[in-house]
């Protein structure tokens, strides 16, 4: 029964032995000169170093949840830790809590195409109360109505607009 299958075992062997050696071959062949290189960092680096050349309009085209976490990365490299995004159910207007220096931060992230209003300033007070935070933030791609800084004035919550998130991209942490 043995002699049967012989020969088939025979070729497997030789196709195991074929393969390796073609690719010890490829190791040691030296590439020619104009093929094209393959890039081979990993895909952990090649999505970092992505984010550090988003444009606005991309950022204007992210969806919700992507933009909340766009925005993490933005706050951790800009000197933010124990930067964490909230579940995105039951988190009480809050999506992203940071600490800088011993201050922790509420921040609400909405991308929006028009200016946003009281609501969300209204929310991110209540959710910074929760958190136990010492500022409240609303973080935007947009702009705020003058009902909205109105309201943020008396209350204390921060208004990031979309000239801050500019200005975070480009590394100036003294914006905020």
């Amino acid at each position: 029964m043995i002699q049967e299958y012989s020969i088939y075992i025979f070729y497997a062997a030789l196709f195991i032995v074929c393969f390796f050696f073609g690719m010890l071959l490829r190791k040691l062949m030296p590439r020619k000169s104009g093929a094209a290189k393959i890039d081979e960092t990993p895909k952990k680096s090649r999505k970092k170093s992505r984010k550090d050349t988003v444009t606005m309009a991309e950022v204007d085209a992210m969806k919700g949840y992507e933009f909340e976490h766009f925005c993490a990365d933005l706050l951790k490299k800009n000197g933010f830790r124990k930067v964490s995004v909230t579940p995105a159910s039951g988190d009480q207007g809050v999506d992203i809590i940071a600490v800088r220096g011993t201050a922790r931060y509420a921040i609400q992230c909405k991308r929006y195409a028009s200016p946003l209003g009281n609501k969300p300033v209204q929310e991110v007070y209540t959710g910074k109360a929760f958190y136990n935070c010492r500022y409240g933030v609303v973080m935007t791609n947009s702009t705020f109505t003058p009902h909205a800084k109105d309201l943020a004035k008396k209350t204390g919550v921060l208004l990031w607009d979309r000239k801050t998130i500019e200005k975070l991209m480009h590394g100036d942490r003294k914006s905020i």
